[in-house]
């Protein structure tokens, strides 16, 4: 991710914060030394609640970032883009900037999933979702950004950040990342709630999208192990993936039946096995008369 940021030079347009989670020393000395452009930070996991004090429920339900991007807007003198550090940009976040300019905030889509397949019933419930907002897809929880000067991204900002607060809202009881997408759930509950339609943009980023926005990649991670020198092939790698991916996307895209499916609701509910259904009434079903195998005998 920082390779790229330096490759665009958006180091020179924004003031790149890194957030440690829990990086190895000498990781961290490496990364300081080799991207000076980047201011490091510590997170404090004893800010961050429910779980205050448990790094490795705050780390599993995702309760750390409403925390780091509510005291961002409290601070920034700019718009807050949040980037999650398996992206890659490869253009200029230019557009970007603009739209937060122009509506306070920009919340792209990710994924063909509803929010009704990815939301625990209690989280809805609390956060008095409509039926409508259940049917809507996820805005994308890798990549967003909200303008510090506007009403409502400070609002939704905020009771994102309440929310998650709450053990109750963030991870209730039966949640698991089968059911629930936790913080990135409830941002989208919020954001499509208090948002205008003319507020939210169109993009989508590179999660079974079959026109994903052109700005950066998401997803590119990679093992620790894997030196940085191994740059160049990785790009070459996740390029030719990614072209393979969209590929055979717009290719099944164009089945009408798989268009419908995916515009109501998850691929995996379609692939997943159905139970065995008998509709009937089994005592009215009369018993064949058994015939002999034996041949009739001629007159």
């Amino acid at each position: 991710m920082l390779l790229s940021v330096r490759r665009v030079r958006q180091e020179r347009v924004f003031k790149v914060l890194v957030y440690d989670l829990g990086m190895e020393d000498r990781t961290r000395r490496e990364l300081e030394r080799r991207f000076a452009f980047a201011e490091f930070r510590t997170f404090d996991f004893a800010t961050c609640p429910p779980f205050p004090g448990d790094p490795k429920r705050c780390l599993s339900s995702y309760a750390w970032k409403p925390v780091i991007v509510a005291q961002l807007m409290q601070t920034a003198k700019m718009p807050v883009v949040w980037a999650d550090s398996a992206t890659v940009v490869v253009q200029p976040l230019d557009p970007v900037l603009e739209f937060i300019r122009t509506t306070g905030l920009y919340t792209p889509r990710a994924g063909c999933g509803v929010l009704k397949l990815r939301t625990h019933p209690d989280t809805f419930r609390l956060l008095k979702a409509s039926e409508a907002v259940r049917a809507e897809r996820q805005v994308a929880g890798a990549f967003f950004g909200f303008d510090p000067d506007s009403t409502l991204a400070r609002s939704i900002t905020r009771e994102w950040a309440e929310c998650c607060a709450r053990e109750a809202c963030l991870a209730p009881p039966g949640s698991d990342t089968d059911n629930h997408r936790f913080d990135q759930a409830i941002l989208s509950v919020l954001v499509l709630t208090k948002a205008e339609p003319s507020s939210l943009t169109h993009d989508e980023v590179d999660q079974s999208s079959i026109r994903p926005i052109p700005y950066l990649y998401t997803r590119r991670k990679v093992k620790e192990w894997v030196p940085l020198t191994a740059d160049p092939l990785l790009r070459l790698y996740y390029s030719v993936r990614r072209w393979l991916w969209l590929g055979l996307f717009r290719l099944l895209w164009r089945s009408s039946r798989l268009r419908r499916l995916l515009s109501t609701g998850d691929l995996r509910q379609m692939l997943a096995p159905q139970p065995v259904r008998w509709v009937g009434d089994f005592a009215s079903i009369q018993k064949p008369v058994r015939r002999s195998k034996r041949p009739s005998r001629p007159m």
